[in-house]
C-alpha cells in the first residue's frame, strides 16, 4: 500500500460536529412538529444538506421550500458552532505529522463554502489544505465519487495512492467508487453500522496517525 496523499472528509472526521448537526436538525424540525431522530442521522450522514432536506420536505409534506428550510437550519447551526464546535481528537497532530512528512493533503466534503471557511479560520487549518473541494464545487454529492475524484486530480496523485478518511457510509462508497483507499472512523451515531466496504476501520485519528506512521 503506497500512500502519496491523504484526503479528509470534514464533518465527523476533521471536526467533532455530528452532535451539533443533530441538535440543529432536531430543533428545526420540532418547529414543524416533526421528530428528527438518530434514525435520520444514520440515513443521511454524509449526504449534502440540500439532498437530505429535499427528501424530508417531501416525506413530511412541509410547508416551506427546501431553500427556506436550509436557510433556517443554517441560522440555527451557526449559532451553535460558535461555542461548541471542536476539532476531532488527534486531528491537529495528524495534520502536523503529514505536513512534516510532506504528504499532500486535501479536503473533500459535503459541506458548503461558508462552513468550510468557518472551520479553516476558527482552527487555523488553511495552511494544511492546499486543495479544498466542497459541496459548492461539485454537481453530484456523495456517494457519487465526484468530490474525491476532483480532490485527487487537484492534488496530482493517482487514485490508488490516495487515502480517504471518512465517517459516513456514503463517503466510504464515494471513496471506493473513486478507486481510492478508504479508512473509516465511525461516528458516535453510526458506529454500529456495517463499514466492511472500507479498507480499514479506526476508532479515531490518533489510531490513524499511528497506522500511517508505519506506512509513510
Amino acid at each position: 500500500m503506497k500512500i502519496k496523499a491523504v484526503i479528509f472528509d470534514m464533518d465527523g472526521v476533521l471536526v467533532d460536529s455530528e452532535p451539533v448537526h443533530f441538535q440543529a436538525n432536531k430543533s428545526l424540525f420540532a418547529e414543524y412538529s416533526k421528530r428528527y431522530s438518530l434514525t435520520h442521522v444514520k440515513e443521511f450522514t454524509g449526504q449534502r444538506i440540500v439532498e437530505e432536506y429535499a427528501k424530508l420536505q417531501k416525506r413530511w409534506s412541509l410547508p416551506d421550500s427546501v431553500n427556506r428550510l436550509v436557510q433556517k437550519r443554517d441560522q440555527l447551526f451557526k449559532s451553535l458552532i460558535e461555542n461548541t464546535l471542536e476539532l476531532a481528537p488527534g486531528a491537529l497532530e495528524l495534520l502536523q505529522f503529514l505536513k512534516k512528512k510532506k504528504v499532500p493533503v486535501g479536503l473533500g466534503t459535503s459541506a458548503l463554502s461558508w462552513y468550510i471557511d468557518f472551520v479553516m479560520n476558527r482552527f487555523g487549518l488553511r495552511e494544511f489544505f492546499p486543495v479544498i473541494v466542497g459541496s459548492d464545487h461539485v454537481k453530484q454529492g456523495k456517494p457519487h465519487p465526484e468530490v474525491y475524484q476532483k480532490t485527487g486530480r487537484a492534488l496530482g496523485v493517482a487514485p490508488e495512492s490516495c487515502v480517504v478518511l471518512e465517517d459516513a457510509l456514503t463517503g466510504v462508497a464515494a471513496a471506493k467508487a473513486a478507486q481510492m483507499i478508504c479508512f473509516a472512523i465511525p461516528g458516535i451515531y453510526t458506529k454500529q453500522l456495517d463499514y466492511s466496504a472500507a479498507d480499514k476501520i479506526f476508532p479515531d485519528l490518533v489510531a490513524v496517525k499511528n497506522h500511517l506512521a508505519k506506512l509513510i
